[in-house]
């Protein structure tokens, strides 16, 4: 009887330090699991504010390449006005072109599904 206790209370321990020891692992899993995520974020937050910094420093050059089109468009035309309508108008086109094949784009998409 004494001895089925002990190797009960043998048992009951294993299975405590068994559980101990799996709980640890998996302590330091999520740990390992929620640094490497971390530093997927970092990475992924760095490359997003790169590619904004990026993206407005190609609009700003888009529009003063453009103010410079008018200007020039204004002096060969001998206006004060005539150039800036003539690339607004144009930037106006391109826009609704592009809006156009955004939609085309959406349309064959959304058949596809």
């Amino acid at each position: 009887m004494i001895l089925k206790l002990l190797q009960l209370c043998f048992k009951a321990l294993d299975i405590k330090m068994m559980l101990q020891a799996l709980t640890q692992l998996l302590q330091k899993e999520v740990q390992v699991l929620k640094e490497e995520v971390g530093k997927q974020l970092n990475n992924l937050l760095v490359k997003a504010v790169l590619w904004i910094f990026v993206t407005f420093l190609t609009l700003m050059m888009v529009f003063f390449l453009l103010i410079a089109l008018a200007s020039f468009l204004n002096a060969v035309l001998c206006s004060r006005y005539l150039g800036l309508l003539i690339v607004a108008g144009i930037c106006l086109l391109l826009s609704c072109l592009l809006i156009l094949i955004a939609r085309v784009a959406a349309r064959k998409s959304n058949r596809n599904r």
